[in-house]
């Protein structure tokens, strides 16, 4: 248990829970498309009208496509540490010269 006023030790950060905007927009669009080809079932199959079934629900399949095309193409999440986590350690500095010469 942590007490009172104690930071928990960086190895216990958890990462944030949130999706990253690509991985909602691919969601979205996947969720998009399925309900454009719902659309174009119900409208064209149960309804009778073929030619608009195909407008109004292939209309939406493009949204969706959309939708996933653009969480192909978004930046990358940034790191933790950008969202407040720990910073990656650094590197240990380089080593000097070596020191070959012998002083009198």
């Amino acid at each position: 248990m942590i007490e009172r006023g104690l930071v928990p030790p960086p190895e216990f950060d958890v990462p944030d829970p949130t999706f990253a905007p690509a991985q909602r927009s691919r969601s979205f669009g996947i969720v998009v498309v399925g309900l454009g080809f719902a659309l174009m079932f119900l409208i064209g199959i149960a309804g009778g009208a073929t030619d608009s079934g195909v407008g109004i629900g292939g209309a939406v399949v493009i949204l969706g496509i959309a939708f996933i095309v653009r969480s192909i193409f978004a930046p990358p999440p940034p790191p933790a540490w950008h969202r407040g986590g720990v910073p990656p350690p650094q590197p240990p500095p380089p080593p000097g010269p070596p020191s070959d010469t012998i002083r009198p």
